[in-house]
């Protein structure tokens, strides 16, 4: 896929020698936007997640043993990469201010006797070229606009996002948003993450666009939208499609085995 082939050329730049430097060379870059590092947060148990690097693949397969072909699913959020929702909406927060964000974190000030003490968190650059991230503004736009994420439009508010469907072996695919908004002079920016949902436009970009608009409106318009995502059965929907596929089965709760003599013996379901 396209992804592949531009993570693989990433990888493989000759300048760097070797596919172990070009691995390093990405997640020094990820660590830019802070992923796969803890971002200082003001609560404690952070996670910083799993970005892998040359460390990780030689202890698997030996130093100088594996190549860029072997590591391709990274382009695509697979295999042993794992980001936190903190760290998926803090890269939404990122390319929003074009380059840069501020620590994370929930205390804005500490009120002594002497009065309120403002908190001051550090600003942590990209090192990117903010003329770079208008193209990706520019797609993200599109993604709501005209794309997978066309359940996430709000009326008067332009909303910047990216859908994503975790692949799940143990059940439904797991729905993903990440978004910011507006997309000049954002003001919040979210990851909205529905285990077992299924495809990220379907639930997590409606989803995410209503607490967009209650939090920039302090109003939902979309009335029919916010129904439909409050009456939705996210945390049972394995379960009853498990039931569907069983009714539809044997509505009778019973099934059928053929024995030696080729008649047909019914036997009780546990």
């Amino acid at each position: 896929t396209y992804y592949c082939n531009v993570f693989r050329l990433l990888i493989d730049q000759p300048k760097l020698g070797s596919p172990a430097a070009g691995l390093q060379n990405w997640a020094d870059g990820l660590a830019k936007f802070g992923m796969g590092i803890k971002l200082g947060i003001d609560v404690p148990n952070e996670s910083k997640g799993f970005v892998p690097t040359p460390k990780y693949y030689n202890k698997y397969h030996g130093e100088g043993r594996w190549k860029s072909s072997a590591i391709l699913s990274l382009a695509i959020g697979q295999a042993e990469i794992s980001l936190t929702p903190l760290q998926l909406a803090n890269a939404a927060a990122t390319i929003a201010n074009r380059g840069y964000y501020i620590t994370p974190h929930f205390v804005r000030s500490v009120n002594t006797k002497t009065g309120s003490q403002p908190m001051k968190y550090p600003r942590m650059e990209t090192g990117i070229d903010t003329a770079y991230f208008g193209v990706v503004v520019n797609g993200m736009e599109s993604v709501v606009q005209h794309g997978t994420g066309t359940m996430g439009r709000v009326k008067d508010i332009t909303i910047c996002g990216k859908t994503g469907t975790a692949q799940n072996p143990h059940g439904e695919d797991h729905a993903l948003f990440i978004c910011f908004a507006p997309k000049e002079n954002p003001k919040i920016a979210i990851a909205c993450v529905v285990e077992n949902a299924g495809h990220g436009g379907t639930w997590a970009a409606p989803i995410a666009s209503l607490l967009i608009e209650m939090y920039l409106n302090d109003s939902i318009g979309r009335l029919n939208m916010e129904k439909w995502v409050l009456d939705a059965a996210y945390l049972h929907k394995n379960e009853i499609k498990k039931e569907d596929k069983k009714d539809k089965k044997d509505p009778k709760g019973t099934k059928k085995s053929t024995v030696k003599n080729n008649t047909e013996a019914t036997e009780q379901n546990d």
